[in-house]
């Protein structure tokens, strides 16, 4: 580990003479007698700078909340002035440990999982500066963002937005999306297939019902209008049955898109991270396989295209691993659209497209489902 400079280390031997000021640097029990002792250490140490990290071992002598009371605080003042962050490994009681998570600092009682959690947090930094020229990418590609000056959340009210808003969005943040229609009767949902053309795809519209597949309530490759009268009152009743109180508005077609590899990308405001971005295998292997990859907002495309490197099916794609030439370029756009768009725009709490079907001839990616989620 790299010692302090000298400056930092001649403040700190003034303090104590006898102290170890390496490091790691121990202040000795001797701020057992002197409360003040540990915060003036750690204050010096903090003040000569040049470490990406704090760790503060105390070990079992924060149990007493009068003797760790004045490290402790100092610790939380350092996180909330540093944007390097702090870390404690000791036993405390739970008004200690809630004082120092209130201020950002990480608790541990084990120095060992403490450590291992620094070298993931590096490890996942380091991933995000790596060149991929071994990865195949030939050149950087600059992607255009584009602005959301008049996109207006208000008339799609709060909360689930209806798969129809919701793809139209994803559309206003500059992702493919296909077209749909709505209909409130069966025989309503077949005079749309039959403007739109068939095969089509059925599905049930419910503010209730997220998760439409779980409950029967899509059905796909439907070629005439008798299909689709048929499939849509046995898809009433299955929904009903299986959603007992969920409120039906109707009924959304769509075309029934062929062929191409199933992604989910996904953005979020997490509680404890703020935004954040997913993308993965998709289609029904989603929650299945657990091929998905979480990075933070927002990014470029080689911080995109990385991260896709990081899935199964990005490596399949990139590795040329399917009979047909697919170019992985489309779906790095639209995820990279997707992270300035959850960070732009904070009433926007959750956007999940799943599948973003990625199409060989042309290059191209169709968000073919998406759910959006506004903050109320």
């Amino acid at each position: 580990l790299v010692p302090p400079p000298a400056s930092a280390v001649e403040d700190l031997k003034q303090l104590i003479p006898y102290s170890a000021v390496g490091n790691p640097i121990d202040f000795t029990g001797q701020f057992l007698n002197d409360g003040e002792l540990a915060s003036k250490f750690l204050q010096r140490v903090s003040l000569a700078g040049g470490y990406d990290a704090y760790v503060t071992f105390l070990g079992h002598t924060t149990l007493s909340d009068d003797l760790a009371r004045n490290a402790l605080a100092t610790i939380a003042e350092l996180a909330d002035q540093n944007s390097e962050p702090h870390f404690v490994v000791g036993m405390m009681s739970d008004v200690m440990s809630e004082m120092l998570r209130s201020h950002k600092v990480m608790v541990f009682s084990s120095p060992e999982r403490c450590i291992r959690i620094i070298g993931a947090m590096r490890d996942l930094g380091a991933r995000f500066h790596k060149t991929l020229n071994s990865a195949g990418l030939k050149e950087i590609i600059h992607i255009k963002v584009p602005g959301y000056d008049g996109l207006n959340f208000a008339k799609y009210g709060l909360g689930p937005i209806p798969e129809l808003e919701s793809l139209k969005i994803v559309s206003e943040i500059g992702i493919n999306a296909v077209d749909v229609m709505r209909a409130s009767t069966p025989e309503q949902a077949a005079q749309c297939a039959d403007q739109l053309g068939y095969p089509v795809v059925l599905k049930i519209e419910s503010p209730q019902v997220l998760h439409k597949s779980r409950v029967g309530g899509v059905r796909t490759d439907l070629r005439n209008s008798a299909e689709v009268v048929s499939a849509a009152y046995r898809m009433l009743g299955r929904v009903s049955s299986k959603s007992p109180g969920a409120t039906i508005i109707g009924f959304v077609v769509e075309p029934f898109m062929t062929g191409g590899l199933e992604f989910i990308i996904g953005a979020k405001h997490d509680e404890y991270y703020g935004p954040v971005v997913v993308v993965g295998s998709g289609g029904v292997l989603a929650e299945s396989i657990g091929d998905v990859v979480t990075i933070v907002p927002p990014i470029d495309f080689e911080v995109g295209f990385s991260a896709i490197r990081r899935t199964a099916i990005g490596r399949a794609v990139t590795n040329g691993n399917f009979s047909n030439p697919y170019d992985i370029t489309p779906v790095v756009e639209a995820l990279t659209k997707l992270s300035h768009a959850i960070v732009a725009l904070p009433q926007m709490e959750q956007i999940d497209i799943n599948p973003l079907v990625l199409y060989c001839v042309p290059a191209t990616a169709f968000a073919l489902d998406a759910l959006v989620i506004l903050k109320s």
